[in-house]
């Protein structure tokens, strides 16, 4: 649900307090119990090469909604549980110079718990619905073409989504449909990393270039707004000026790229740190 506030001057964002109804949720016991299996299975024919396979599963625990009575929400949420699937291996197509993680997952979500807000108030609540299905694969890539040099890469795609209606009585047709995308839920984070470093030369100089890439997606069920879809690009580098003492310099966010970070309530949030330059001074007593 979106809600432009410029629009609405008057939004009031809490309820008068006369009419607020007393919480009197009625006190009684709620506990969960289970069976939480893990199983993983490892193929290792030579130092070179490794291949795994994992299975596992998760739960969170219910609880309580404090301003339910006064929000006309659900009083509590029940438990969700995951069952995580995942394959991966790890090789060195050239052994000291390159090596490869690649790793594939699917988790199937029951009873997800999500984090809702009322209109006008947003007073926040949890209430459990249908479920997810997440599906993703993640690549790692180390390659080091000179001893002074090393490149890594993170490269991961997710697909998250709605499997089955999420109920919201104050949605639009009361919820959201299966296929809609998680909050959050970016599909594509990008993490790329040069680094020089001359260890054998007095000074010591190390020149570090960073750049991290996350695409854009929901920062809620039903908003327009949406949190990434941008690039990071950062830059350090430091020398030992003497025996024990290292001088540093870093720049963060270089390229002064605006991004939103999170913004659960559709029209303020937190975003990405602006350019931001600054030096370091470390002694070393041992």
């Amino acid at each position: 649900m979106h809600i432009n506030y410029r629009s609405n001057p008057r939004l009031q964002f809490l309820p008068n307090a006369a009419a607020i109804t007393p919480f009197d949720y009625q006190p009684g016991t709620k506990q969960d119990t289970g069976f939480i299996p893990k199983a993983s299975l490892k193929y290792q024919p030579s130092r070179y090469f490794m291949g795994y396979a994992l299975y596992s599963e998760g739960f969170r625990i219910g609880g309580v909604n404090v301003f339910s009575r006064a929000a006309n929400t659900p009083l509590d949420f029940g438990s969700d549980k995951t069952r995580n699937y995942e394959i991966g291996t790890r090789f060195d197509p050239v052994p000291g110079t390159m090596s490869f993680d690649i790793a594939a997952y699917h988790i199937d979500w029951d009873n997800i718990q999500a984090r809702l807000f009322t209109p006008v108030t947003f007073n926040a609540y949890t209430t459990n619905g249908g479920g997810a299905k997440i599906d993703g694969v993640e690549l790692t890539l180390t390659f080091r073409p000179a001893p002074f040099l090393t490149y890594t890469s993170n490269v991961s795609y997710n697909d998250a989504r709605l499997s089955a209606l999420l109920p919201d009585s104050f949605a639009a047709g009361g919820g959201y449909a299966a296929g809609s995308k998680l909050p959050g839920a970016s599909d594509w984070t990008i993490a790329n990393q040069l680094e020089f470093y001359l260890g054998h030369s007095p000074l010591r100089p190390r020149l570090g270039i960073a750049h991290r890439y996350l695409s854009k997606s929901p920062v809620a069920f039903g908003a327009t707004l949406q949190r990434g879809g941008y690039g990071i690009l950062d830059l350090n580098a430091s020398v030992n000026v003497a025996r024990r003492i290292e001088l540093g310099a870093f720049a963060k966010n270089l390229t002064k790229t605006y991004g939103i970070l999170d913004a659960p309530f559709s029209f303020a949030g937190s975003v990405v740190r602006p350019r931001t330059v600054g030096g370091t001074l470390r002694f070393n007593f041992e």
